[in-house]
């Protein structure tokens, strides 16, 4: 028993190895005509699986659209076809070799995995016609209702033999008399012919007789064709150099031979793969070289034309005279004293611009000045600030770069907005005359109306306590001073000791009624929000005050934001600062208008 097990055990080792051997595949009869191949697989199946066969080498059943691939078919099948164009049929010894389409010079016989056409291959093999399903054949065309497995139904050939008349499913297979038969589908046939296409095709590779093998993508010898389909694996012996035919550009029939291994190689084989020569005496190996005039590529196979600039290497541009080269700049930079770089030009330093002048690389570029555009020929033109209408309230002077804003008679420019008018008492004096719109009169700035006897009279703001220490009542205004020791702070009306932190020089607050230029108001922020606070707070108070005096008599009429220099004077509602400002402008405006 032990004896029978150890030779079951060896058996299985025996056939395990066996069977870990790759399978020789017999050699597929093959011919290939430009980018079309055609081979003979001659297992016997039906219709369906026969067209696996070819499928599984990037193909399909075979087309017989044309008298070549007839003649294709003679030569597969050895059914004396005759000669097709770039294929020929076996030959015996003796025979001269024959030049076939495109100058290509045919072998004189097709060896290792070749088809021997005598004798013929016995049987029916399949193409790629067929009749589908609930269809009937018919005499109305070539094809008699049948089409090709592409999905065509047009042809310039057939080769009907006897015909049934049968509705589909049928199938077509032709034999070695090259005539086409109908039958079932699901019957066998001896094989099937298929059909491969290609983007482009090789021919043999240019080795010096050297022994070179084939290997088609259908997995086909393919030493005894003319032409090699793209994809097809070439190997060089002794070199062991691999090759592969790789596809041309789009619509291009011709393909080229690519090595894995870099150039140079044995000068024997694809001219050591150089572009122009090759020489083996070097000792350390194959050498490529160039023809007069060219030179080698960084690859040490190429040749490229002999371009002088290249040798120059200048930095923008280069020009060739007499087999000379020369470095040029781009515009806007000076070539250095190395003949090679360029620098850029400071075009600003031969002021080509009116007033502002930026240098940029190779370049330049002209601005102006606040108030100023640039025009033509960098020129720097003024813009007339007046033409727009908000610049100023009243009146407006444009000047060269900027714009001055005055005022009606009567009016003077606010010390918070340069452009706006507001009404002083132009005499400076008190009382002062007021304005008067119909039954309404205004008074100017610092002033408060007497409607008894129509005048303005002057407030005395120091009354109400505005400054910290010492007070001048001004016509209009008042002026706020400090002790000695002290000084006063920017909203000019606080005073600080001396030293006790960072303080700006007082500002005047008597209103200069001056014309005032863009920019000259110079005023802080602290001022003006402080000023604000201070006519906020002589509001309330005067409000007050008024109040209290309609109450005893009801004659005066006030405007707003003012308060009486004498208590013996009755006192009106009083409205606000703005309100005054905008209806005397209104007023005056329609006065001069009138």
């Amino acid at each position: 028993m032990l004896l029978l097990l150890c030779l079951c055990l060896s058996a299985v080792l025996v056939h395990g190895v066996q069977s870990s051997q790759p399978a020789v595949q017999e050699p597929t009869a093959s011919v290939c005509v430009a980018t079309v191949c055609y081979s003979l697989q001659q297992e016997r199946r039906k219709f369906n699986m026969a067209r696996n066969i070819c499928k599984n080498g990037g193909g399909d059943a075979m087309t017989i659209v044309s008298t070549v691939a007839a003649e294709a078919i003679a030569v597969l099948l050895g059914g004396g076809g005759g000669e097709m164009r770039g294929v020929r049929p076996h030959r015996t010894g003796g025979e001269t070799e024959k030049p076939t389409v495109g100058g290509r010079v045919e072998r004189p016989s097709w060896t290792g995995g070749g088809v021997a056409v005598t004798p013929p291959a016995q049987g029916n093999f399949w193409i790629g016609l067929q009749l589908h399903h609930k269809a009937c054949p018919g005499n109305d065309s070539l094809l008699r209702g049948y089409r090709w497995v592409n999905g065509e139904a047009a042809a310039n050939y057939s080769q009907w033999g006897v015909t049934s008349g049968e509705c589909g499913p049928r199938c077509v297979t032709v034999s070695a008399s090259g005539m086409w038969e109908e039958r079932a589908c699901n019957q066998k046939a001896d094989g099937v012919l298929c059909e491969y296409r290609y983007q482009g095709s090789c021919g043999h590779l240019r080795a010096d007789n050297a022994s070179v093998t084939y290997r088609t993508p259908f997995a086909a010898d393919g030493g005894h064709l003319s032409e090699l389909p793209a994809g097809t694996q070439a190997r060089v012996a002794p070199w062991g150099l691999e090759f592969t035919c790789s596809p041309g550009q789009a619509g291009d029939a011709r393909a080229s031979w690519r090595a894995k291994a870099l150039p140079p190689w044995a000068c024997r084989v694809e001219n050591g793969g150089c572009q122009h020569l090759c020489s083996d005496s070097s000792l350390a190996g194959p050498v490529c070289g160039c023809q007069t005039g060219y030179t080698l590529g960084e690859d040490k196979s190429s040749c490229r034309l002999h371009d002088p600039c290249q040798e120059a290497r200048c930095q923008h541009h280069c020009i060739v005279q007499n087999g000379t080269p020369f470095c040029l700049c781009w515009d806007g930079y000076t070539l250095d004293d190395d003949g090679k770089s360029c620098t850029d030009v400071d075009e600003c330093q031969q002021r080509p611009c009116e007033q502002v002048c930026v240098n940029t690389p190779g370049n330049f570029s002209c601005h102006c000045f606040s108030g100023y555009q640039l025009g033509t020929d960098n020129k720097c033109e003024d813009i007339n600030e007046c033409w727009n209408a908000n610049s100023c309230a009243h009146l407006c002077a444009n000047t060269p770069g900027s714009y001055s804003c005055s005022c009606y008679s009567g009016y003077h420019i606010d010390p918070f907005d340069f452009g706006a008018c507001v009404f002083y008492c132009e005499a400076q004096t008190d009382p002062c005359d007021p304005r008067c719109v119909g039954s309404e009169c205004y008074c100017p700035v610092g002033y408060i109306y007497d409607d008894v006897r129509e005048t303005c009279h002057d407030i005395d703001e120091c009354a109400a306590g505005e400054c910290d220490m010492t007070c001048t009542n001004t016509y209009g205004s008042y002026k706020c001073d400090c002790k000695e020791g002290f000084v006063l702070q920017e909203d000019g009306a606080t005073c600080e000791i001396e030293g006790s932190g960072s303080s700006s020089p007082p500002l005047p607050t008597t209103i200069s009624p001056d014309v005032v230029q863009p920019g000259q108001a110079g005023v802080s922020l602290v001022v003006v929000l402080g000023s604000i606070f201070a006519i906020a707070i002589l509001t309330l108070v005067f409000a007050g005050l008024a109040h209290h005096l309609l109450a005893k008599r009801g004659k005066w009429k006030a405007s707003g934001g003012y308060k009486p220099t004498n208590t013996d004077m009755d006192l009106s509602q009083v409205t606000s600062v703005d309100e005054q400002k905008q209806r005397l402008q209104c007023a005056e405006v329609s006065g001069v208008a009138t």
